[in-house]
């Protein structure tokens, strides 16, 4: 299906989406001449038996890594189609995508762009927790905007062996307290338990409810989902 561009077109996926769906456990190119839209979206959301006959390379290229970025920078799943071309100079490539209407994009542009992309404090406050009212909040944001991370230090842990917890967040559950995923009691548990013995738990922003949509239309329960199937991160 995509013979008109080129004879040379992957389908990319991370690190662990192939470990997931193949062999394979490095980022890596799948051939996609001969495959389907129905192939395609298996590869990015199907079972590991619909998927380990599939042959696969390991991927050393620097504008693949770059394109993984790219997707992850734009917050979608972390896979792209990726088609070789043959340009004989950089002005013909410049010539092709503004007949094709296709954007060019520096590597150099997402290399600063990543670097830019540093969190820093933004600013910290005590925080009274039904189960912990000796606790702080700390907000991180990078330079360039995009959303909040916080740290939820809950008493005063000690400098080595921090007791960590990651807690990616969820509106549905989070805040609205859906019953098709366990988000919200995960947190409030984990709250409880580093009440007891003191640690940190990091709220990094990360909508779910697309994901809680894609697996609601398969008819799988959040809380049972094995996320690396989707995440790819």
């Amino acid at each position: 299906m995509f013979k008109s561009f080129s004879d040379n077109v992957y389908i990319l996926l991370t690190a662990q989406r192939a470990s997931y769906v193949t062999t394979k456990d490095k980022l890596s190119r799948i051939g996609a001449n001969t495959l389907s839209l129905a192939d395609i979206r298996t590869l990015l959301s199907g079972l590991p038996e619909e998927t380990r006959s599939v042959p696969v390379e390991e991927s050393l290229s620097t504008l693949d890594s770059l394109a993984i970025d790219l997707v992850k920078m734009a917050k979608l799943l972390p896979s792209a189609l990726v088609i070789d071309m043959g340009f004989g100079n950089i002005e013909e490539m410049y010539d092709w995508c503004e007949c094709n209407g296709i954007l060019h994009l520096a590597g150099k542009a997402l290399t600063d762009y990543t670097q830019e992309y540093v969190l820093q404090e933004v600013c910290r406050s005590d925080l009274y927790l039904q189960d912990s009212l000796k606790s702080k909040i700390i907000v991180y944001r990078s330079k360039i905007g995009e959303p909040e991370h916080y740290a939820i230090v809950i008493g005063e842990p000690a400098i080595e062996n921090i007791v960590v917890r990651l807690h990616s967040s969820c509106y549905t559950g989070d805040l609205l307290g859906s019953l098709s995923c366990d988000c919200r009691s995960q947190l409030l548990t984990a709250v409880k338990l580093l009440a007891e013995q003191a640690g940190v738990s990091f709220f990094t922003f990360r909508k779910k409810v697309a994901e809680l949509v894609l697996l609601t239309n398969q008819g799988i329960q959040f809380a049972d989902a094995e996320f690396p199937r989707y995440s790819g991160c």
